[in-house]
């Protein structure tokens, strides 16, 4: 999903001030269906104007799925290099213009891994809380959440 980031001010729907550093901030929300069990999770959005997406997921009665209905299963920050937070195993990338955004991953515990996550519609939704900064208006900003699934029965 591609949309346009307002530049935000008092007042602005969707729009808060950003706790951290004191920037605005502009945040949307979506509730909707999963299939099967979640195996990997990206989601993609344009750094440095994105500061996180969060994937909840929610008993399937729940209107609105978010952090105060839901359980978190995955978040996305980006990491910036030159910080000395990229991960030891990504330590060649730790320099300024380089910017980490690990996905997250289920799969066998041999691989040290969660295992796949429920997201059946029969029992559950999934919602997502995606924050930019918005100090500046821009367009052409990204949602977009790519997943993976373990189908019923493919396991």
């Amino acid at each position: 999903m591609e949309y346009d980031v307002p530049k935000c001010k008092k007042g602005l729907t969707g729009c808060s001030i950003n706790p951290v550093d004191g920037s605005w901030m502009h945040t949307i929300t979506g509730t909707y269906q999963g299939i099967g069990k979640l195996a990997a999770a990206h989601f993609h959005c344009h750094a440095p104007t994105c500061l996180s997406i969060a994937m909840y997921r929610c008993d399937k009665d729940v209107k609105i799925c978010n952090a105060t209905t839901g359980e978190l299963l995955c978040e996305e920050k980006p990491i910036y290099g030159g910080t000395g937070k990229i991960p030891k195993s990504m330590q060649k990338y730790d320099e300024p213009g380089y910017i980490l955004q690990p996905p997250c991953l289920w799969g066998s515990s041999q691989y040290g891994l969660e295992a796949p996550v429920d997201v059946n519609p029969d029992k559950y939704v999934l919602g997502s809380v995606k924050t930019s900064n918005a100090s500046y208006g821009h367009h052409g900003e990204m949602a977009w959440q790519q997943m993976y699934v373990v189908l019923d029965g493919e396991e």
